[in-house]
């Protein structure tokens, strides 16, 4: 893990979907792997709401990704 990590990278599925070869990379710079506090994803997280597995880090919903 970079010191720039998002907190949650090891167990969000967007890791996951990366690693597949399911979204591009660009999700990971953009949020994972720089300022992760801008990620819909994070912030619902470290307030202990749900979110889906298809939710992308701006919030909108992937349905082509399926865990």
């Amino acid at each position: 893990m970079r010191k720039s990590d998002c907190i949650w990278y090891e167990v969000c599925p967007i890791k996951e979907f990366y690693e597949e070869e399911v979204i591009d990379e660009f999700w990971l710079r953009e949020y994972c792997w720089s300022d992760s506090t801008k990620c819909v994803r994070r912030k619902k997280e470290d307030k202990g709401e749900y979110v889906p597995d298809n939710m992308m880090p701006d919030g909108t919903r992937n349905k082509d990704v399926d865990l």
